[in-house]
């Protein structure tokens, strides 16, 4: 994709996510394809006070892995057969988005892609 193509979708994502973001996530997933869907994204919606634990296997295969703070990647190998309940303020917008965690207090975020729903 060239300069002007990026820009070009830059701007329609820009305008869709703040008139229609149901059309900007139908766009994303179609651009994506089914490896996004099946392996990037988290195949639960995720609510406010639903349980959770991080995926650390998608975690670490994340391509800005080597990007993330040392204390963070502790974070997570430290926790990562841990069950969280997401915070109350959390919103997540559908399957992307940033959520936190009740029970942690330095209130890292986290990737709902990098998430997995427990089943209670």
């Amino acid at each position: 994709m060239g300069r002007k193509e990026r820009r070009e979708l830059e701007r329609k994502v820009k305008h869709l996510r703040k008139t229609k973001p149901w059309e900007l996530q139908a766009m994303i997933i179609n651009s994506y394809g089914k490896d996004l869907v099946e392996n990037r994204m988290s195949k639960d919606i995720l609510a406010p006070g639903d349980k959770v634990m991080i995926d650390l296997e998608k975690l670490s295969h994340d391509p800005q892995w080597n990007e993330f703070k040392p204390e963070y990647k502790e974070f997570v190998k430290a926790n990562a057969n841990k069950v969280f309940t997401l915070r109350e303020n959390a919103i997540p917008d559908g399957p992307f988005g940033l959520v936190s965690f009740v029970e942690d207090e330095n209130k890292w975020q986290f990737y709902t892609g990098h998430l997995k729903k427990v089943k209670q």
